[in-house]
């Protein structure tokens, strides 16, 4: 159980086209985060999310702008607790320790963010491997898994960072951050897992994390 730590919190789960995945997910949550709010914000699917989420309790908002931002926007703007923890609908193994080690950890460090860095292979991280991390060394930040989607957040913070609509918002919550001088700290986790896509599946994410980089890059030389 998470309540002492966690119980200012609501998860938030953006979801598209998620049948396969929300169920285990859910299932998760309600053993490892039993009595946390869970809000999942159904992202224009065509299949059963959203019935899925309703049926295991969790609220369910709909949100007919395609993007993982522009999802977790919607929720942001429903929350009510102080803190909100972004997860992906596709993860495994969420389990009450790490929660808890995650928001020890925010707690005392300060930091308004803080994520669950799982230590995916390069194979298993093909754009944070390939795109993010080397963009983001050669601007000068340096982090182990920007675009992991587990991240306990200051929600009244979320709502003010001008997050984008669509697959860059890890990225650029990563930046913004650092931007700060409050870089979100990480806590490395092992048995928990993010659903391995076809590569070909990663090619959008790919291309949004580095255009997002390519334009703050350019902002700062102008």
């Amino acid at each position: 159980m998470v309540h002492t730590s966690f119980g200012d919190t609501t998860i938030v789960v953006p979801a598209f086209n998620e049948e396969n995945y929300l169920p285990a997910l859910l299932s998760d949550l309600g053993r490892e985060a039993a009595g946390i709010p869970v809000i999942v914000v159904d992202n224009a699917s065509t299949d059963r999310t959203a019935e899925i989420a309703a049926g295991a309790g969790a609220c369910v908002l709909h949100c007919a702008r395609q993007g993982k931002g522009a999802a977790v926007k919607t929720a942001l703007a429903a929350v009510t607790t102080p803190n909100v923890f972004l997860c992906d609908a596709d993860i495994s193994g969420l389990n009450a320790a790490a929660l808890a080690e995650l928001a020890a950890l925010k707690r005392s460090t300060g930091r308004p963010a803080a994520r669950l860095s799982l230590n995916r292979s390069a194979d298993g991280a093909p754009v944070t491997t390939l795109t993010a991390l080397p963009i983001l060394a050669a601007l000068g930040i340096h982090c182990r898994e920007p675009l992991g989607g587990l991240v306990l957040a200051d929600t009244r913070w979320m709502r003010g960072l001008g997050l984008p609509d669509g697959w860059a918002i890890d990225i650029a919550l990563t930046v913004l951050a650092h931007l700060e001088g409050a870089a979100v700290v990480e806590l490395p986790v092992t048995g928990i897992s993010h659903r391995l896509k076809q590569l070909s599946d990663y090619r959008d994410m790919a291309y949004e994390v580095a255009a997002y980089l390519v334009d703050h890059a350019s902002a700062r030389t102008r």
